[in-house]
């Protein structure tokens, strides 16, 4: 049965400051931009830039700041398993994305689509390289991932787009392994799972959540991912049909 809960704005503000922390502490970063054609100020600044990976170079949102393309043909640009995140590029984006790519000195990426893409829009046989996630193993992890925030076994449910049934097949795996269900929500009606809904969860929070969970149910990659590198048993669900 589904039990109806909102959504805290004294967590989410939680949530928004662990974010930051997590940035703050984590990453050495340049001060913020907020618009586009301010990023021009990085030319010509690092001897490298580097982009990737998940689903940046997405043709549905172009945004050729991803591309660098604020940066001067003089600057050396890497591309790290990058995402296009579709199977084929549309044909009124082909000559665009043509042009950015040229520009880089260097280009992987995540999934064999995409080397066909590559190949087919400027001719370069590139390789196919993992998830950055993928470089940091399980101790490396736990050095980054919170304490338990859960003191009790339960199953993980992380789903990033909405579907009931998908939800509720959650929650009977919770049932059926003797296990609260615990949800990190993404979307509003992940508030209603009768479930131990956690509003607050940082990025530190979600590892852990992985890390110590009895079991994984997601239709998220890095759901998936993760729980391969904590070795826990999980349950894909697909997210979107193949005609989408």
């Amino acid at each position: 049965m589904l039990t109806r809960k909102k959504a805290d704005q004294d967590k989410l503000r939680i949530k928004e400051d662990k974010f930051n922390e997590f940035l703050s502490s984590k990453f050495m970063l340049t001060k913020p931009f907020y618009k586009a054609d301010d990023l021009s100020e990085l030319k010509g600044k690092y001897d490298a830039y580097i982009c990737g990976s998940d689903q940046i170079w997405s043709p549905t949102l172009l945004n050729p700041a991803y591309y660098f393309n604020y940066l001067s043909k003089n600057d050396t640009k890497i591309a790290y398993a990058c995402s296009f995140a579709v199977n084929q590029i549309p044909d009124n984006k082909k000559d665009k994305i043509k042009g950015y790519l040229k520009d880089f000195s260097k280009i992987s990426v995540r999934e064999n689509q995409g080397k066909e893409i590559v190949k087919a829009l400027v001719g370069l046989d590139v390789p196919v390289l993992v998830d950055p996630t993928l470089l940091l193993n399980k101790s490396e992890w736990d050095k980054i991932a919170s304490d338990n925030i859960v003191n009790k076994k339960y199953v993980f449910a992380y789903f990033l787009t909405y579907n009931e049934k998908y939800f509720k097949k959650a929650e009977k795996i919770a049932k059926e392994m003797n296990c609260t269900l615990v949800v990190v929500p993404t979307c509003k009606e992940s508030y209603d799972i009768n479930a131990d809904v956690m509003q607050d969860a940082g990025p530190a929070d979600w590892i852990s959540l992985i890390a110590n969970a009895e079991a994984v149910v997601t239709d998220s990659f890095h759901g998936c991912v993760f729980s391969l590198i904590y070795s826990k048993q999980f349950f894909v669900f697909k997210r979107f049909a193949d005609s989408n």
